[in-house]
């Protein structure tokens, strides 16, 4: 039965001068489309099999990959005749030296061919995952206790704020293997303690003179005020950070009281109202807090990736992430290496 996407396949296997991206599901023949495609490249003589990369996503891919190629190769041989005979021939013989890998496999190889351009020791190793979570442990080791050494500001405001060493930890881990799409440094957010604490004044400020409206020293509105004051005055008295921490978990009862226990009525309403206004500013104030926060501890661990490339670099090592960002960072901006790998 002829596959209704024929005549896009025949186009995949013989339009060599355009780029394809195809999509499809598993079983549906991709791998016969690409040996084809690859085995027409070398027929017409657009490349020898030797030039020609196929990236896998694992190893045994690549083996099944190449195990396809030679079989096809074989039945190919067995009927050409001239040049194609000759092309068919040099790439059976040539086949175990083709780039049919994984893509870490890949980059592996075009390292070790120009490791002093791409910035590394030509003897340097992949770190396999037991060695490469060893590198990472070291430098986690060294680098946190150089900041915990120096009371890093922002490491104990983490910590103070709840910040367990492990959550930090596990925040390296993830951005040192996403360290390709990291970014740039992005600007500090808008934070201030006091934005709160000015908020908080003035609702003090409002709501004091209002309890004496209250008849009932047990209404839930009159205590809130007066929660609302000592809260106040004892966050005037912390340090900046301990504020942060205290202010973090203020609570504040906004929807409490009965107006029967005041004198006019509308003082609750507006007691409320006011405690209603602290109540959100807060909501928001954590908001800024934790975006404030988050800022700074990336940028804090930005100093983490740079402890972690100098370990590696001592060690001449590298990971799985460093052979496609040096293997990028080397074509893209090395024109003789470029040139070598294109010639």
């Amino acid at each position: 039965m002829t596959p209704a996407d024929q005549a896009v396949r025949e186009r995949v296997v013989t339009d060599f001068d355009t780029t394809f991206l195809l999509e499809a599901g598993a079983g549906t023949g991709k791998t016969t489309v690409l040996v084809k495609r690859i085995l027409a490249l070398v027929r017409a003589g657009k490349a020898p099999i030797d030039r020609i990369v196929a990236i896998t996503f694992t190893e045994k891919a690549a083996g099944e990959l190449k195990l396809r190629l030679r079989e096809e190769i074989e039945a190919a041989l067995a009927a050409a005749e001239g040049d194609e005979a000759s092309r068919l021939g040099a790439a059976a013989a040539d086949l175990e030296r083709a780039p049919v890998s994984t893509i870490h496999a890949f980059g592996s190889a075009l390292l070790t061919e120009r490791p002093f351009e791409a910035g590394l020791d030509p003897g340097f190793t992949v770190a396999a995952d037991v060695a490469s979570d060893r590198t990472f442990d070291d430098a986690w080791e060294a680098w946190l206790g150089e900041r915990m050494g120096e009371a890093d500001p922002v490491l104990v405001r983490a910590m103070a704020c709840g910040l367990k060493l492990d959550a930090l930890k596990s925040a390296a881990q993830r951005m040192t293997a996403e360290r390709d799409i990291l970014g740039r440094e992005t600007k500090e957010p808008t934070f201030s303690t006091d934005s709160l604490l000015d908020r908080m004044r003035a609702a003090v400020k409002t709501i004091t003179p209002l309890k004496e409206s209250c008849q009932d020293t047990t209404d839930d509105a009159y205590r809130s005020v007066g929660d609302l004051e000592a809260d106040l005055a004892r966050a005037e008295r912390l340090d900046e950070t301990s504020r942060e921490v205290f202010l973090r978990d203020l609570y504040v009862l906004a929807h409490k009281g009965k107006q029967t226990n005041w004198k006019p009525k509308e003082a609750c309403k507006d007691t409320k109202a006011e405690l209603k206004t602290v109540k959100d500013a807060q909501k928001a104030w954590m908001q800024d807090s934790d975006s404030h926060l988050a800022w700074a501890l990336r940028d804090r661990l930005r100093s983490f990736l740079e402890t972690y490339e100098e370990t590696k670099r001592d060690r001449a090592v590298v990971d799985f992430q460093d052979l496609l960002l040096r293997s990028r960072d080397v074509l893209t901006e090395s024109v003789p290496v470029r040139r070598y790998f294109q010639g």
